[in-house]
């Protein structure tokens, strides 16, 4: 009777591992996605930044040059 029991709790102890392994791995590869998002962000963020800068500079000089023309 101990040794079914034994090996019962045994068994169940092998597939909770087994799905403990699942679940694991599965933690894994959303903290892989979530990085790889996060830095994408962070570059698009990047990006936009100096795009921002690129046409405020790009306003500033066609306002300077309108400036120059009806001179």
């Amino acid at each position: 009777m101990f040794s079914r029991s034994l090996e019962s709790s045994t068994k169940k102890m092998d597939e909770l591992s087994h799905d403990l392994k699942l679940v694991d791995d599965k933690v894994d590869k959303y903290r892989a996605t979530f990085e790889k998002t996060t830095n994408e962000a962070q570059r698009l963020k990047i990006n936009l930044e100096k795009a921002n800068e690129t046409i405020e500079a790009a306003q500033n000089l066609v306002g300077k040059l309108e400036g120059e023309f009806y001179r």
